[in-house]
């Protein structure tokens, strides 16, 4: 399941119809599910319609889950008569959508509860991936004010969006690829190829290496991080150069585990492909390969999104000398970085090979 969320206006209903027509023309199955509010809005049910708001709330998430249920085994079956034998469910805005708006964090966990859901495993387990389009009302106003009187449930002023837009990722703050995508674009088409290009990275199919940036952070401070900064631990394997799994434990006991590979064409365009795997199979690599002293990395990695960016802060454990490094993803490569004012960076160090992970790893080789 992928969750395609944004703000008002920000092309959330075409970037799932573009990312549909890529994932089926590349063999998948894919199924949508429609946006929940949306769709019992619609329907003449709305907030004030009830003197207390946990009605509505409670009607949108039971939708959202239903629809996710329905046509999750929709396209299980569908994914059965293809090539591939695999399926696609993408998301209407996910069940982290609503905390965004109950705005009230005990009220939302009630309502997972309800569901026999936790917040930790809705976040971090049931999505494997997040797409944001942010609100044309971030960067593009006067276009927002134009096009919103399109859909007649869309009642937010410009403020109003652009306060939605952030609440929405601080939601979804803390997933392991939350990807958020801006409007600093020559064209809408090139916003959704930015969608499709995150998703075909994650799916594993070959697409070039995302637009990502290091900073060296020093460690000699004291590293003062926003309170609602989610951390995981990793270990990270190198079983070859271009191969390694992971294992990310976030702290309230949630684990993944990943394999990557990454390659290189014969015009030397490097490409990485990442899949969640289980713990099984995870095991089982790492049995396979007991022979040999793996290269590994231990770190500690701090979640956090500011300034319509998702930053990734690696605190490195298994190296003698302390190391900090500040990772950001910028959206397009017009899109201005905009370092966080709380850390104090020395240097940007993404073409720098001494701080690629790999060779992080390799100043202290263990089985």
């Amino acid at each position: 399941m992928i969750a395609v969320d944004g703000g008002p206006n920000g092309g959330k209903s075409s970037g799932m119809s573009y990312i549909a027509a890529f994932l089926s023309s590349n063999g998948y199955a894919v199924v949508s599910t429609p946006e929940a509010a949306s769709e019992v809005m619609m329907r003449g049910v709305r907030p004030t319609s009830f003197h207390d708001s946990r009605v509505f709330q409670r009607m949108i998430m039971k939708r959202v889950l239903d629809n996710e249920e329905l046509f999750g085994y929709g396209v299980s079956e569908l994914a059965r008569n293809t090539e591939k034998n695999k399926g696609f469910l993408l998301c209407d805005r996910g069940v982290m959508s609503a905390l965004a708006y109950v705005r009230d964090r005990k009220m939302f966990e009630q309502l997972l509860q309800e569901h026999d859901l936790t917040m930790e495993n809705v976040r971090h387990k049931r999505y494997a991936q997040v797409i944001h389009l942010r609100s044309t009302a971030c960067g593009l106003q006067k276009l927002y004010e134009k096009t919103r009187k399109n859909n007649p449930v869309r009642t937010e002023s410009a403020k109003q969006a652009r306060e939605l837009d952030q609440r929405i990722i601080n939601a979804w703050e803390g997933h392991h690829d939350l990807t958020i995508i801006g409007n600093e674009y020559d064209s809408f088409e090139d916003k959704l190829e930015r969608a499709v290009g995150a998703i075909a990275h994650r799916i594993g199919l070959p697409t070039p290496l995302n637009i990502e940036k290091k900073y060296l952070v020093d460690s000699n401070t004291d590293l003062i991080l926003p309170k609602n900064a989610t951390v995981a631990h990793i270990r990270q394997f190198y079983l070859k150069d271009d191969l390694y799994v992971r294992e990310m434990r976030f702290s309230q006991g949630t684990t993944l585990y990943f394999k990557t590979v990454k390659s290189c064409t014969a015009s030397q365009r490097r490409f990485k492909s990442e899949q969640i795997i289980d713990h099984k199979e995870f095991t089982e690599i790492l049995l396979m390969n007991t022979a040999r002293v793996i290269p590994y990395l231990e770190k500690e990695r701090y979640f956090f999104a500011q300034n319509g960016q998702y930053y990734r802060l690696d605190r490195f454990l298994s190296i003698k000398e302390p190391l900090v490094i500040l990772e950001v993803q910028p959206s397009s490569a017009q899109q201005k970085i905009i370092l966080p004012s709380f850390l104090k960076i020395t240097e940007e160090v993404t073409n720098n090979p001494a701080y690629y992970n790999y060779f992080i790893a390799q100043r202290q080789a263990r089985r």
